[in-house]
């Protein structure tokens, strides 16, 4: 699995905290694990993108799949809370391989 470390803006008001992102090849997913402001615990969040209606195939391109992502989980994965780049660069090994 692919990892990279997000970095979330200090004005922005969190109840979730991203902590590390990831994608997974063998099913095409994002992995994500947050901290959870109200419980402090740690948590693993997985995006099967098929979930999201994106089917992964050379073809694709990162950034429609990006905006798919934002408009689906917007709490995690939108640009005040995520780098755009970062995500999108993931995207792109998942599209790559």
């Amino acid at each position: 699995m692919a990892m990279c470390t997000p970095v979330a803006t200090d004005d922005c008001d969190l109840d979730a905290v991203p902590l590390r992102i990831g994608v997974r090849y063998s099913t095409p997913s994002i992995a994500l694990d947050y901290r959870d402001f109200e419980t402090g615990k740690v948590r693993l969040l997985q995006i099967p993108l098929i979930d999201c209606g994106i089917d992964v195939t050379p073809h694709s391109h990162a950034a429609t799949m990006y905006e798919s992502l934002v408009d689906q989980h917007p709490r995690f994965l939108s640009p005040s809370v995520m780098s755009r780049t970062q995500v999108t660069r993931l995207l792109q090994k998942l599209v790559d391989r």
